[in-house]
């Protein structure tokens, strides 16, 4: 995968249940030259992180146990007191329905990509919600 000037040394907070696909996109976002990355299982664990420190881009999951990605970005959302309440969010997600598109966009996501992903579809998000 190709580096690009727009994500080169940034950092992101990948939230996503399922371990095998948070180190494949750790693995694509590495790849395209983001430097951190930092995972979590749920939106409770990516809350925890994002209270912790300042991330370029959150990806995170649709259905997860604990606390969805439609909360967790919810929640980043309302909490505009927050360094964190703008950062760029992309859904990853098995919902491919316009009405789940709608939900997701309606809560305050920035991109949306479909699962399973390619890193071409990763990255072109990513592009997008980074410019």
């Amino acid at each position: 995968m190709m580096q690009t000037p727009k994500i080169r040394g940034k950092s992101a907070l990948i939230v996503d249940d399922n371990a095998q696909m948070l180190r494949l996109v750790q693995h694509f976002l590495e790849s395209a030259g983001f430097t951190d990355t930092v995972v979590a299982r749920n939106g409770h664990e990516g809350l925890d992180q994002l209270r912790r420190r300042r991330f370029d881009l959150v990806i995170a999951d649709w259905k997860m146990p604990v606390m969805d990605g439609l909360t967790f970005v919810t929640r980043i959302r309302g909490d505009t007191s927050t360094d964190y309440a703008n950062i760029p969010v992309i859904m990853l997600t098995g919902q491919s329905t316009v009405n789940d598109l709608k939900t997701a966009v309606a809560t305050g996501i920035n991109g949306y990509v479909i699962k399973p992903c390619s890193p071409k579809a990763l990255l072109a998000q990513v592009e997008k919600v980074r410019a």
